[in-house]
Parts: C-alpha cells; sequence; structure tokens
C-alpha cells in the first residue's frame, strides 16, 4: 500500500489517498520513518542468498518434489 502511496503522493497527496485507502496519514508516515524490523532485515538477507531455483517454486517445495535446473 505505501508503493501506491509513493507512485501517487505526487499527484493526489498522500492525505487524498489515505482518505480513499483503509490506512491513516500517521501510519504511513511512521512506516515510511521507522527503521526495518529483523523480520524485514532477514528477508532481504534470504532473498540475496536463496538459490536462483527458488522464485521459479514460488517458495514451495512438496516431498519428493525435485528441482530441474536443466
Amino acid at each position: 500500500m505505501t508503493a501506491f502511496i509513493d507512485a501517487n503522493r505526487d499527484t493526489f497527496g498522500v492525505e487524498s489517498i489515505c482518505e480513499e485507502l483503509p490506512i491513516a496519514p500517521s501510519t504511513y508516515y511512521a512506516t515510511k520513518t521507522r527503521p526495518p524490523s529483523k523480520r524485514q532485515v532477514e528477508d532481504e538477507r534470504l532473498a540475496t542468498t536463496a538459490p536462483p531455483w527458488w522464485g521459479r517454486l514460488d517458495g514451495h517445495l512438496s516431498h519428493g518434489e525435485g528441482v530441474d535446473d536443466g
């Protein structure tokens, strides 16, 4: 939701957008200024170290499934 606000804030303004969405302007601004959570930091770290085929599996492997790297 913050990406949508960022993309349209110059045209409509944050407050106007937030009136139409289920988010308060203060929540938007808090999201933009607070440091990333431990989870966000770990997700970023893992995203840069994940095997190249992981994205093709959409993050899911079931028992017995193999990966075709070919």
